[in-house]
């Protein structure tokens, strides 16, 4: 029973790890977006309209 509970609590710790690369790998995917999209918009001079009808 210690050796499957010391299997299962290394399968949990490697499975934590690669979720959490995975969730800075989405986080820098989407600040890469944001940044896109914002450059688009000034692009498009859409983002200097909105500006201004606040």
């Amino acid at each position: 029973a210690e050796n499957l509970f010391q299997e299962l609590q290394e399968h949990f710790q490697a499975l934590t790890a690669t979720l959490n690369l995975r969730m800075e790998e989405m986080g820098n995917r989407i600040e890469d977006l944001q940044k896109n999209v914002s450059d688009l918009m000034v692009q498009a001079g859409i983002e200097n309209s909105i500006k201004q009808q606040m």
